[in-house]
């Protein structure tokens, strides 16, 4: 018999602005490697409520394109303020922290709402 393989509920946002929720495997490398290309670095940002947001860590050097969605739902979750002219670039996931754990997305879906519209022209 195969071991579970455990998973957390996340939010997954590209950097077109699109999105989905995706069982994502807890755990290095499954984690990483499945929103990112097997030998970036990944970054976790903290936001107030146990929420993560997860990108690779080199994205600007790797000229990934911005995510302004991802980049305005951290500001809409209270995230500590990022330097001016700063951004989250390349894919952007959501989880929640359960402590020392990756744990289910928490419900983001006002916040989420606003940094759509705040996109939209």
């Amino acid at each position: 018999m195969e071991p579970m393989t455990r998973s957390a509920r996340a939010l997954v946002i590209q950097a077109d602005g699109s999105y989905e929720y995706r069982d994502l495997p807890i755990g290095y490398p499954a984690f990483n490697h499945s929103f990112l290309p097997e030998g970036s670095y990944v970054q976790a940002l903290n936001c107030p409520g146990r929420i993560m947001l997860w990108f690779d860590e080199e994205g600007k050097f790797k000229q990934l394109p911005d995510n302004p969605v991802a980049t305005q739902l951290y500001r809409e979750l209270g995230g500590p303020s990022l330097m001016h002219g700063d951004r989250l670039v390349g894919p952007v996931v959501v989880t929640g922290s359960g402590g020392e754990e990756i744990a289910d997305c928490p419900d983001v879906s006002a916040a989420l709402q606003q940094a759509l519209e705040a996109q939209s022209f």
